[in-house]
């Protein structure tokens, strides 16, 4: 279904009357409404659409709303712009309502009943005329991207509550999922808060589906959700706390709460009307909310959301599939009135929160295209553990993404400022075709970038699987080619976007003259984006479309912000509790000084913080911890030296001297060989000592045994130890050894 808008938006009152505007095909109009409803005559709603012995008349209701709302001079202009669609069931209009939260009365109106008496039709039960409440909030509507549908179920039957059977619920949608290609669905059952959040960081999901029981409090206003602790007790989550914890996950594009009232919002003036869950987790960013304004039995409740997801299947924007589920419900009890009890709250304008990316290619073809692309994931999870804030960083994206067609997104900043866990982030939470120079790999060549992402690009895509040409990697020509094909799947409103990490490490000397770092394309076409990160300084990148440089300031209030978070999310570690009751520290003036002594830096932060925890700094006054990242490699340095002169001349040293000398990670043997120490232990030793600087490489050897491979963990210690030579009082020359090291390789 492809809609157009009909957005009529009910205005705060003037006396009795609501003035409305309409903007719709046919043209504009003006009217009044005012509602045909006492509160008594609301209540007696609730109790009838929540009581069966005492059912509601959704036509009696409905005419009342329809012929309130829509004056001849509006009623016409909705005739007129049906009247102008296609007829080829493929067109419809969209009832878009639109309203303040702040009018409290409009939000329990239920408008899903609207009954057009002349034509004996519920609008809400044509696919041509879906309805969707669209709320005015001071927040911009997340752009759509394309990527693999990905869904988290989670469930809760806490003590105290009515049974529910929700295992027939579940099966039926990951049934009606099972048709989409690369769905993945996962189940949390019994679910907890802190368990949704923690599966919510485990991947990008793209809808929350809960399935359980809700609750609202009219005294307060306040909806929440009912769910487990540890224990399997009752804990109630309010709708403000949900969009919280929701909020930091923009790949999530819709809210399912197949709970009773969670529709529900504040009966009377003076509450606060973001205190229900769904107006909250609008007001929160959410695109699409599909909550309930009255009870659902477990029936009606497991029909409806089956076919919702098979029309989601199908290919149905989420209205559409509304409408459906709607009339699946209506179909399996006539006599029933509860089609009417969900709510659909959009912010998306065309109704299509994700586009399910094709299937990966599976033919003869496929693995030597799957052999092109290098496996980043080990680096992702490392750099993501922990992830925290950058909540403005994400919504510069998104605000870039929604103001420009497409373009580039550079972000900039210092060494150790958190570019490559944001890249990395981006990632996780994504899934965007990407690549990341990592230098001390070697992983930093034009043709290595070039083939890498035409490879992904092509399995994400389903474009042809024949092997990628020998000279994709040579210029920007084949990569352009595959930009195009994918810009030209891309429906209206979707968005394509590759990310790039560490440009600054790129080889220029591989480069043809006047070409773009790793060939990247000059321009861009329509609907296609590149995030790229780098240190700051000039970039020779020469673009003819959109380009945004992005700095993170190290001091600035954002980027200090989230480095007290992250200090604060340690702060229960055992390790630094006993050190702050052994400095007589707060957690208030030791996340101020550690703040402080970052410079904004997070690379200092995830080295002194493990310190601290494993007790290296207890015998040290707080106030002489180092200040700043290379004052901390200083600090490092110097204490490994004053252990012992001679074994740090004989044994330190020459296994970091080993280490600078390989990109690849190498295993402890080969650094024994190279650093001609007298025995493998006295490596591991030094190791130990460095664990903090070094990444860790973990497999298995042919025999299945599990073995470890070491490089040093980033480019900035590397240039801290490069720095070093020739340094008089180290009596070593890092390029003389290096030189030896060659030898003995060659």
């Amino acid at each position: 279904m492809h809609y157009e808008d009909f957005f009529v938006q009910i205005h705060p009152p003037q006396g009795e009357d609501h003035p409305v505007t309409v903007h719709c095909p046919a043209g504009d109009g003006q009217g009044t409404f005012r509602v045909p409803l006492t509160p008594a005559d609301l209540q007696a709603l609730r109790n009838g659409f929540d009581d069966e012995s005492r059912p509601v008349q959704p036509e009696a209701v409905g005419t009342r709303l329809f012929e309130a709302l829509f004056s001849d001079g509006l009623r016409r202009l909705l005739a007129e712009s049906l009247a102008a669609l296609p007829g080829d069931g493929e067109h419809g209009l969209r009832i878009k309502l639109c309203f303040d939260p702040e009018i409290i009365l409009l939000g329990q109106l239920p408008w899903e009943t609207l009954f057009w008496k002349e034509r004996r039709e519920f609008l809400t039960l044509g696919r041509a005329t879906p309805l969707v409440r669209y709320l005015n909030i001071p927040r911009g509507v997340r752009p759509r991207l394309v990527a693999p549908l990905r869904v988290l179920l989670a469930s809760a039957c806490p003590p105290g509550t009515e049974s529910l059977d929700l295992e027939p619920e579940a099966k039926k949608i990951q049934k009606a999922l099972e048709k989409i290609p690369g769905v993945r669905v996962q189940w949390l059952r019994n679910a907890t808060p802190q368990g949704i959040r923690e599966k919510l960081h485990e991947e990008p999901f793209h809808v929350f589906h809960f399935m359980g029981h809700g609750s609202f409090d009219a005294q307060d206003g306040e909806g929440a959700l009912l769910l487990e602790d540890d224990e399997r007790q009752q804990v109630r989550l309010p709708g403000r706390i949900l969009a919280h914890l929701l909020r930091d996950f923009p790949s999530l594009r819709l809210a399912f709460l197949n709970a009773c009232r969670t529709a529900c919002s504040a009966q009377e003036t003076g509450l606060d009307p973001f205190a229900g869950i769904a107006s909250a987790l609008v007001l929160g960013g959410m695109p699409a909310v599909l909550a309930m304004q009255f009870s659902i039995m477990d029936e009606a409740a497991g029909l409806f959301s089956k076919t919702f997801y098979q029309r989601i299947a199908a290919g149905d924007p989420v209205d559409a599939a509304t409408t459906e589920a709607r009339m699946a419900v209506l179909l399996g009890d006539p006599g029933s009135s509860e089609w009417a009890t969900p709510a659909l709250f959009l912010r998306s304008w065309d109704g299509r929160l994700f586009e399910p990316a094709p299937a990966a290619i599976t033919d003869s073809g496929a693995q030597e295209v799957r052999s092109e692309i290098h496996d980043f994931s080990r680096l992702i999870r490392d750099k993501t553990e922990g992830f925290i804030g950058r909540r403005w960083i994400f919504d510069a994206i998104a605000r870039f993404t929604r103001e420009n067609s497409r373009g580039y997104f550079i972000l900039r900043g210092d060494p150790g400022i958190g570019k490559t866990a944001m890249m990395a982030e981006l990632v996780k939470r994504e899934r965007f075709p990407h690549h990341f120079n990592v230098r001390t790999e070697g992983i930093q060549r034009p043709e290595q970038f070039v083939r890498n992402i035409s490879a992904q690009l092509v399995a994400t895509y389903g474009l042809e699987p024949s092997p990628l040409p020998p000279d994709a990697g040579q210029s920007a020509r084949f990569l352009n080619s595959l930009l195009d094909k994918v810009s030209a799947r891309l429906k209206p409103g979707e968005r394509a976007a590759l990310v790039v990490d560490a440009l600054d490490e790129t080889d220029l000397s591989l480069l043809a003259p006047g070409a773009n770092p790793l060939y990247l394309p000059v321009s861009l076409p329509e609907g296609f984006y590149i995030f790229v990160s780098s240190r700051r300084g000039d970039i020779p990148l020469h673009v003819q479309c959109k380009q945004e440089p992005f700095d993170i300031d190290a001091k600035s209030t954002h980027n200090l912000e989230d480095i007290r978070d992250y200090t604060e999310s340690r702060l229960s570690s055992a390790g630094i509790r006993a050190y702050l009751a052994s400095q007589s520290l707060d957690d208030d003036s030791f996340v101020a000084e550690m703040v402080d002594r970052s410079e904004g830096n997070f690379m200092y932060l995830r080295h002194v913080l493990p310190e601290i925890e494993r007790g290296a700094y207890r015998d040290r006054s707080f106030r002489t911890l180092p200040v700043g990242l290379v004052s901390y490699y200083e600090d490092h340095w110097r204490r490994m030296r004053s252990r012992n002169e001679e074994e740090w001349f004989k044994i330190q040293l020459p296994v970091l001297v080993a280490l600078t000398a390989f990109q690849e990670p190498i295993s402890v043997d080969v650094i024994t060989r190279f650093s001609e120490l007298p025995e493998r232990r006295r490596a591991m030793e030094v190791l130990q000592d460095w664990a903090q600087f070094l990444y860790v490489e973990r497999s298995e050897d042919k025999a299945g045994q599990p073995r470890k491979r070491f490089r040093l963990y980033h480019a900035t210690f590397s240039e801290f130890i490069a720095e070093k030579d020739p340094v008089a009082d180290e009596r070593v020359n890092l390029k003389e050894a290096h030189r030896r090291i060659s030898e003995q390789l060659w």
